[in-house]
Formats: C-alpha cells, sequence, structure tokens
C-alpha cells in the first residue's frame, strides 16, 4: 500500500466520524414523539382512553427509531476507526451498504454487467 492510499483511507476514516456524528444527531429527533409518547400515557387527557394506546405507540416507535440510528452511527464510527487501522475491511463495505440511499434497488441492478446497453 502506497502513501496515496493511506491518506486516502485516513480521509475516508474522517468522513466515516463526521457522518456518524450526523447521524447520530438526526437519530435523536424521534425524541420529541417518546416526549409526547410519555406524555399521553402518564397524563393523558380527560376522558379518554385512546389516547394512552397512542401514546405507546409513540414510545414504542420513537424508540425503535433512536436505538436503530445510534446502533448506525456507531457502526459507523466503529468502520471509521477498522479503516484507519487498516482492518475489518469487510465490516466496512457491509456498514457502507446499509448506508446506501438507494435501498429499494437490488445490488445486482447498478453492476455494469447488468445492462446490455442496447447490445443483443
Amino acid at each position: 500500500m502506497n502513501e496515496t492510499d493511506r491518506e486516502h483511507l485516513r480521509l475516508l476514516s474522517i468522513f466515516h466520524y463526521v457522518v456518524a456524528g450526523v447521524l447520530a444527531l438526526f437519530a435523536c429527533v424521534p425524541i420529541i414523539h417518546l416526549g409526547v409518547g410519555f406524555f399521553l400515557i402518564f397524563a393523558p387527557p380527560q376522558g379518554e382512553a385512546a389516547p394512552r394506546a397512542l401514546g405507546v405507540f409513540f414510545v414504542v416507535l420513537a424508540s425503535i427509531l433512536i436505538l436503530s440510528g445510534w446502533t448506525l452511527a456507531a457502526c459507523l464510527a466503529f468502520a471509521g476507526r477498522c479503516l484507519a487501522a487498516h482492518r475489518r475491511y469487510t465490516f466496512c463495505m457491509v456498514v457502507g451498504d446499509r448506508l446506501r440511499l438507494r435501498r429499494w434497488e437490488p445490488s445486482w441492478a447498478s453492476s455494469p454487467s447488468s445492462c446490455s446497453c442496447g447490445r443483443a
């Protein structure tokens, strides 16, 4: 591995740390819904029973979103650390694949061999 490759891996690991921080920050947005859910559970409006069930729904959904976001951010930060240490490249590839924005597209659809480009 030459010096250019080492520099690129160092920059890539720094970018992993930055994106992990931003992801962890945005994963905190559902804390608002968590608070609303707890409010509906422990201090529901008088005479209504339905908000309690809605509060449980808010708490469960917000908890799942927060924990999954923080878990993905932690995995991304760990992948950045692994890139800086030049090890566990498979883990880094799996984490990178989970962060793709085109989740609805199968991985084989983006390969050049899957497109005939008009050729028979």
